[in-house]
């Protein structure tokens, strides 16, 4: 398979998964005793989580291989949505925003790094500029679709 379909297909489909439930997340969280004050705290778990993770996770994908890394965030984010969707109480879901948060930053770095290394033994002194421009408008497709579906 080639690296740019690849790429926009994995890319798409893990932006897709990761925002399927965000438009009934506060409904669900509050269905199960959360207040809106409690929706922010976990949400906040997930942001900061992102934020403190995101360069030790590049530096972890740059030591492991970003494939590796990946399939560890892939199957992170599993057992994230896991808890997410069994989640009663305010530490369950605390706990879904770092797990979430985690898989998030392990996720980003790793799929973008891997899809440059890849693109640019496929394609030597490729132009990156368009490839991932055209990337982030799939990106963008999946993130609506994604939303508009949870």
């Amino acid at each position: 398979m080639r690296v740019r379909p690849a790429y926009y297909l994995v890319s798409s489909l893990n932006w897709f998964a990761n925002v399927l439930p965000m438009a009934v997340s506060v409904l669900l969280a509050q269905s199960r005793g959360l207040t809106l004050t409690d929706v922010g705290l976990f949400m906040g778990a997930y942001a900061l989580t992102v934020v403190v993770l995101e360069l030790p996770s590049g530096a972890l994908a740059d030591a492991v291989g970003r494939k590796r890394v990946f399939l560890a965030a892939s199957a992170l984010q599993v057992v994230a949505k896991a808890v997410f969707l069994t989640a009663f109480g305010l530490p369950a879901f605390v706990l879904y925003g770092l797990l979430a948060g985690a898989a998030r930053a392990l996720a980003s770095g790793a799929l973008e790094a891997w899809f440059i290394d890849a693109l640019q033994a496929e394609e030597p002194g490729v132009d990156l500029q368009p490839a991932l421009a055209a990337g982030g408008a799939y990106n963008l497709a999946a993130l609506a679709a994604g939303t508009a579906a949870g």
